[in-house]
């Protein structure tokens, strides 16, 4: 995913969340759920691997610690999985070749440094398979979106269509 869907901003507001604040620090989604729990003084009902970022809502800083962000959608051949940390980017395709960029040096994501860093793009792919089986999910996600296909192709009315849909999800 290219930087401008993926970094997108995160706006909280509440009692008790200090107002005007701005943390730079990318952080990912699957901490949200962490984050309204803590918020609302509950415990997740089962583990994720995110954390809960009420410390930034006081003012903190969050820790650096790698961003995932997956992209599963018309326009791609296959899903594309995004690792941050720092100024660096990766992105895996299941079956292709991977990218790797250093956004300090270019927001643009112009050149690929993948070619010139493998001792980079190797840590980063086992961190990021650390995190989740990309090729697996890519799997997955292929085959919801032919089954979903199938069950559109099958439906004849709308009544259908939906009990068909519900299948699929």
């Amino acid at each position: 995913p290219a930087e401008a869907s993926a970094r997108v901003p995160l706006l909280v507001a509440g009692t008790g969340i200090a107002a005007d604040q701005q943390v730079q620090t990318p952080v990912s989604l699957v901490s949200l759920r962490e984050t309204l729990a803590d918020v609302g003084g509950y415990e997740p009902i089962e583990p994720s691997s995110g954390e809960s970022l009420t410390p930034a809502l006081d003012g903190a800083e969050p820790p650096a610690r790698p961003v995932l962000c997956q992209y599963h959608s018309n326009m791609q051949c296959t899903g594309s999985f995004m690792l941050r940390e720092g100024d660096w980017k990766y992105v895996a395709f299941a079956g292709s070749d991977p990218q790797l960029f250093n956004l300090a040096r270019d927001p643009d994501e112009m050149e690929n440094l993948a070619p010139e860093r493998p001792e980079l793009v190797e840590r980063m792919d086992q961190t990021l398979r650390g995190i989740l089986d990309y090729p697996l999910v890519d799997r997955r996600a292929k085959a919801d979106d032919r089954a979903c296909f199938d069950a559109w192709r099958r439906g004849v009315d709308d009544q259908r269509f939906r009990a068909a849909l519900e299948e699929c999800y």
